[in-house]
């Protein structure tokens, strides 16, 4: 499941351009530690403290 999928299963579909939007900004070149990386362990530790 990419980010876009998995932020929308957490905040709800109606948020899918909120997701498709940090994907963006994650991916950006000029970024060092929150990257899509950074955002995808976010959404880990969310799920497993679900």
């Amino acid at each position: 499941m990419d980010l876009v999928d998995r932020w929308a299963a957490l905040a709800g579909p109606h948020t899918r351009h909120i997701g498709t939007e940090l994907d963006r900004r994650y991916g950006e070149p000029h970024r060092r530690y929150h990257t899509r990386a950074h955002l995808t362990a976010v959404l880990d530790l969310v799920d497993e403290l679900a």
